[in-house]
């Protein structure tokens, strides 16, 4: 329990710093929700790459192996989902983080926890402001769409049409619509 104090304690610190040096830049900070939250959920296949994660310190420490996983995904360009596989489930006794290329079909298995950059087969009509099939020549993907909402200012959610190659900035957080012909994401902005 005391080192999950001092890691809470830790991340504050590290966050209201980070806070005050983008508000007296004049920026306004804001951070992606991430997509779906898949407990009890595998995502099987379309790896791009794979990582044993450490075990905790103690059994009483935060087991932030989940939040790895998730990590590990934004930081690869290539990557839109991952699945979590707990130890001593079903490969061994470490956790284990597969990184994704594509949304895969879920399936139920206790053994694992999958996640999503975005959140799939979700539209959000309405509120928008731009929209492009292409960046540097080359057709969107979920990744750049969601890149090109974190980089514009008034962007706070977006939607890629799949069918067009549509990506939709939009300037609110329109009401989730499910259909299959599309892929969603938001954003939270902090406080100033």
């Amino acid at each position: 329990m005391r080192y999950l104090r001092i890691a809470c304690r830790f991340s504050m610190i590290v966050g209201v710093a980070a806070l005050l040096v983008l508000t007296a830049s004049g920026q306004i900070p804001k951070t992606p929700k991430p997509g779906e939250s898949l407990p009890g959920i595998d995502l099987p296949g379309a790896n791009i790459d794979h990582i044993t994660l450490e075990d905790p310190i103690s059994k009483d420490a935060f087991d932030g192996r989940e939040i790895s996983c998730f990590s590990a995904c934004e930081a690869n360009p290539k990557c839109v989902a991952w699945t979590y596989v707990a130890p001593n489930t079903i490969q061994g006794p470490h956790g284990q983080c597969w990184l994704k290329s594509a949304f895969v079909k879920q399936v139920p298995n206790a053994c694992c926890t999958s996640g999503t950059l975005a959140t799939n087969d979700i539209d959000r009509p309405g509120s928008d402001y731009r929209h492009f099939t292409k960046l540097d020549g080359k057709a969107v993907d979920v990744r750049q769409c969601r890149q090109a909402c974190m980089s514009d200012a008034p962007c706070a959610a977006w939607t890629l049409d799949r069918n067009n190659g549509t990506c939709w900035l939009k300037k609110s957080v329109p009401a989730p619509v499910k259909n299959k012909c599309c892929v969603s994401g938001s954003f939270v902005f902090q406080p100033r």
